[in-house]
């Protein structure tokens, strides 16, 4: 299979080429979402490249999340600032971390 220049959001890909597709987006770091029907495989597509490529998968559903729930709770610092404390089901992330901030 030829990996397309761009891939947008009305490129639909069978089961059996998502694979190779996200295997190539997420060695590059590219923010990616896979949306279809219930039952179509997208969760255990992902988990077989996020194991094939020695990555953690973490399933966050955004629909049944609110906005709080992923920015974290907020406490204050020593400074009395407010910062916020991420979500233990996210994994650790410097980055992330930062972000918040």
């Amino acid at each position: 299979m030829t990996l397309p220049e761009k891939i947008s959001a009305d490129y639909t890909l069978r089961p059996s080429e998502l694979s190779s597709v996200l295997t190539v987006l997420v060695e590059a770091r590219q923010p990616t979402i896979v949306t279809g029907p219930p039952g179509s495989a997208k969760s255990q597509i992902a988990q077989q490249v996020a194991a094939a490529t020695n990555r953690q998968y973490v399933d966050v559903r955004a629909l049944l999340l609110d906005p709080v729930d992923l920015r974290g709770i907020p406490w204050r610092d020593a400074g009395d600032r407010t910062r916020w404390a991420p979500p233990a089901f996210l994994p650790p992330n410097v980055a992330y971390r930062t972000m918040l901030r």
